[in-house]
């Protein structure tokens, strides 16, 4: 669904944190925010109706939407926000200026674009770039943590909703099921 090529966020970012770490430079920055910004364009991919890989199982795009709406959105305005004050503090650091037709599309990301710069860059540089990146971490796992709680309680209520229609729709299906049950049932009669 919405992961990517190997299924966790975390060694991307340990890479790219790894690289800022190595050399505090305005790139190693960049590649951050450009990091985000591609989680938040794969999601509106599957989100936007005229995108080939819009998902087509209606009731996780509403899922997912709402998780736009409700959590990636609030956390992307701070992202977009800190990247227009890093823009405006850190001498050389340009921001991404492509946001609005490349990655945020969806009506859900409403306020993402033209976010208010944060006011938590004291510094220039070095030290700015400094206090950008401890500011974006935390950010990142809002990020990650949403993108968990989306993607398990998607699979939860739809594994569900699968079963739930194999019953209805295969009643072969629905006694084995509850063939199972009663056996189940049985050994836990015999046990006691």
């Amino acid at each position: 669904m919405l992961s990517p090529p190997n299924g966790n966020f975390r060694d991307r970012i340990n890479t790219l944190i790894s690289a800022f770490n190595t050399s505090n430079n305005n790139t190693n920055l960049k590649n951050i925010f450009q990091y985000l910004y591609d989680i938040a364009s794969r999601i509106d991919n599957f989100i936007t109706d005229s995108n080939p890989a819009v998902l087509t199982f209606d009731g996780l795009k509403a899922d997912v939407r709402a998780a736009v709406l409700s959590k990636f959105a609030p956390s992307y305005m701070n992202i977009v926000g800190l990247e227009t004050e890093a823009g405006a503090e850190i001498t050389g650091y340009t921001p991404t200026t492509s946001l609005a037709t490349t990655t945020f599309t969806h009506a859900n990301w409403a306020g993402v674009v033209g976010a208010g710069a944060t006011s938590l860059i004291t510094s220039d540089n070095e030290a700015g770039r400094t206090q950008t990146f401890n500011a974006l971490l935390p950010l990142f796992e809002n990020v990650n943590k949403s993108y968990i709680e989306l993607i398990s309680g998607s699979a939860s209520n739809y594994a569900k909703t699968f079963d739930d229609s194999l019953k209805l729709s295969f009643s072969v299906y629905n006694t084995i099921l509850q063939g199972a049950a009663d056996s189940m049932t049985i050994c836990r009669q015999a046990v006691q």
